[in-house]
């Protein structure tokens, strides 16, 4: 932030504000950073805490394959990096079910993957299911398999 940037904020701060000394300025704007790290943090806390050990669904847009339903177990999951939209992703590890017109597959997930990141908003958008809806989407997956490997023999 330059000079003119921080002359026109404080020009149209509240009174409150222009009444401040800048040391009390300062006080009140670290106060006010620290307390935000903490509550940021806390929200991190507790998106691992809701989404560990879980199973979701989700719909994807797969890019050429079309729409792609997604049945995904996350083992473990732990903040990582920011998006350009400063979005905190979460980095998952466990399995994830996809299928599309084209393919169904069984992927593992790892940390340290981008594709295997998600936000918040993904993972507060995705449905909740159970463990047996997520073992059903296995199954489905390794019958087509057993059945294309049959076919090609």
């Amino acid at each position: 932030m330059n000079k003119h940037q921080i002359l026109r904020a404080l020009r149209d701060a509240p009174d409150a504000i222009k009444k401040l000394t800048v040391k009390e300025l300062l006080t009140k704007l670290s106060r006010e950073i620290e307390q935000e790290k903490i509550l940021g943090a806390d929200a991190e806390q507790a998106i691992c805490e809701k989404f560990k050990g879980a199973y979701i669904k989700s719909n994807e847009d797969a890019g050429l394959f079309g729409k792609a339903s997604e049945f995904i177990h996350i083992r473990e999951i732990k903040p990582g990096c920011m998006t350009d939209e400063f979005k905190r992703l979460y980095e998952v590890e466990g399995s994830k079910v996809i299928f599309s017109k084209h393919f169904s597959t069984i992927n593992e997930m790892s940390f340290g993957i981008l594709d295997d990141s998600f936000d918040a908003e993904e993972l507060n958008s995705a449905l909740v299911i159970s463990k047996e809806e997520f073992e059903y989407a296995v199954d489905k997956v390794n019958s087509i398999k057993e059945i294309v490997a049959e076919m090609n023999k």
